[in-house]
């Protein structure tokens, strides 16, 4: 009884400061401020944002459906303040004031209307700015990003132009440019030798540079919906690459220096118009899914049997005939996805897959015959389900 009695007023006294740092409006947070170091406050029913200033402690403040125009001005004097985090708001203009917070580390204004930027956030040195869903026009970077800075998101503002100087000192880890409406590829992007994620999907170049290449730091590149109708041989030197994604675009074809990537572990290249599979896919030893679907891909090829990691296979709406029949003594594959192909067969030989579950054959042209057989084998075992 005495042990528990000391657990409990040990743990108790944690237990308020664990629930006290976190507050949900100012008048709470004014109870204890010197408890307080969160505040989350949602909704627009906050008439004034007096008394804000008070929580002298604060690290991080978030803004969620707030009803301002401009950012609060007591949030100016909060010094200690590490983390901003606005969104669905009216702001239009980032002030010069911002620059006063040298402790600012995370700054989020997103899904407002930032228009215009006053201040130069590279001095105040972020680590991570996000400002998504704004209406960003001209964005000079050396204004954004200082050498603490590892992660910039500018994606969906409507950016007519990008100014940019010495990237070559910035340890920046991340830019997103998603949906910015630019028409050429972002070439500064290329001398950021430290990036690793880069997503400039949803915008209307068509073709990328060779110098793609100097990105050998790159572990995700998105380049979906960017009207792409070829991609540059240097892609095959991004040596850490585990994750490319080239959806939506107008690909004819994947260069066989693609092949080269060791470390690629996903490669999505869904509706395009791509007739083949590379031979030397064989190449790719990391892979484990392969998304081709909506494509105009006839067959597979024997090499991709070889793939000893590769767990999932989408190949669905393509004019695929015939399946290899040593496809199914694949080590690995657990999902293949052919819905929609001119499959004719399916071999008994797929019950000889051992890590095989789904095997989608739908809407193929597969005999009554040879589905009667299938199912009838189906009814002796529960380990895979097969849609046909």
């Amino acid at each position: 009884m005495r042990l528990t009695f000391r657990i409990l007023f040990i743990i108790f006294p944690f237990f308020i400061y664990a629930q006290s740092s976190l507050v949900e409006s100012i008048e709470e947070g004014l109870k204890n401020p010197e408890n307080v170091k969160e505040i989350y406050i949602s909704g627009n029913n906050v008439k004034s944002y007096e008394g804000l200033e008070k929580l002298y402690l604060l690290e991080r403040l978030t803004l969620v459906n707030v009803n301002i125009n401009n950012i609060p001005s007591q949030i100016f004097e909060l010094k200690k303040l590490k983390e901003i985090r606005i969104s669905h708001s009216n702001i239009k203009i980032l002030p010069k004031d911002l620059e006063n917070l040298t402790k600012l580390k995370k700054l989020s204004i997103t899904y407002s209307k930032l228009e215009k930027i006053n201040c130069n956030l590279s001095k105040i040195e972020l680590t991570e700015i996000d400002l998504i869903e704004n209406n960003l026009k001209k964005i000079e970077l050396s204004n954004f990003i200082s050498s603490e800075t590892i992660s910039l998101d500018l994606s969906s503002n409507p950016i007519e132009d990008i100014g940019h100087n010495n990237p070559e000192t910035s340890n920046l880890r991340r830019i997103s440019l998603r949906k910015t409406g630019i028409k050429q590829f972002p070439s500064f992007v290329t001398f950021y030798k430290y990036l690793e994620n880069l997503d400039l999907s949803g915008n209307t170049f068509n073709t990328v540079p060779e110098t793609i290449g100097n990105l050998s730091n790159l572990h995700f590149l998105g380049l979906n919906r960017c009207a792409l109708i070829s991609l540059p041989n240097n892609i095959g030197s991004l040596n850490k690459l585990t994750w490319l994604e080239v959806n939506e675009n107008n690909l004819t074809e994947l260069p066989n220096s693609l092949c080269n990537l060791k470390k690629l572990q996903y490669l999505m290249a869904s509706r395009n118009n791509l007739e083949n599979i590379p031979k030397c896919i064989n190449k790719l030893i990391s892979l484990t899914k392969l998304e081709l679907d909506n494509n105009q891909i006839s067959s597979i090829p024997k090499s991709l049997i070889t793939l000893e990691k590769l767990s999932e296979l989408e190949l669905t709406n393509n004019k695929i005939k015939r399946i290899p029949n040593k496809l199914f003594s694949s080590l690995s594959l657990r999902s293949i996805q052919l819905k929609n192909n001119l499959i004719r067969k399916l071999s008994r030989s797929v019950f000889k897959a051992d890590e095989l579950r789904v095997l989608n054959l739908s809407k193929n042209r597969i005999k009554k015959s040879n589905k009667k057989k299938i199912i009838e084998l189906l009814k002796k075992q529960k380990r895979i389900t097969i849609h046909i």
